[in-house]
């Protein structure tokens, strides 16, 4: 309760993003019951795709993309999910 009260306030003050990740336990469900009928962006990372063998397809891979986007959809309570370009590393 005190996360989603942290959150809450957070963005009611003017907190326009929030970044997580399907690797960070359940903070996605937190954050989705926190964030449920507020305007801000939401940026989630993808499930580890570790589990998938080094010579799945490509057509694996997709299944297990379009999986995780669905889960994390579900547990921000998103109808999308928002983008942020990664920065590019110098070196």
């Amino acid at each position: 309760e005190d996360a989603i009260r942290l959150v809450r306030q957070a963005a009611d003050s003017g907190v326009a993003s929030f970044d997580t990740a399907r690797a960070y336990g359940d903070a996605e469900e937190r954050l989705g019951e926190a964030l449920k009928g507020r305007a801000v962006a939401t940026v989630t990372k993808l499930a580890p795709l570790s589990d998938l063998p080094a010579d799945a397809s490509p057509a694996a891979v997709r299944a297990a993309v379009d999986a995780s986007v669905i889960q994390s959809r579900a547990a921000l309570r998103r109808d999308r999910l928002d983008c942020r370009r990664a920065a590019k590393r110098s070196g």
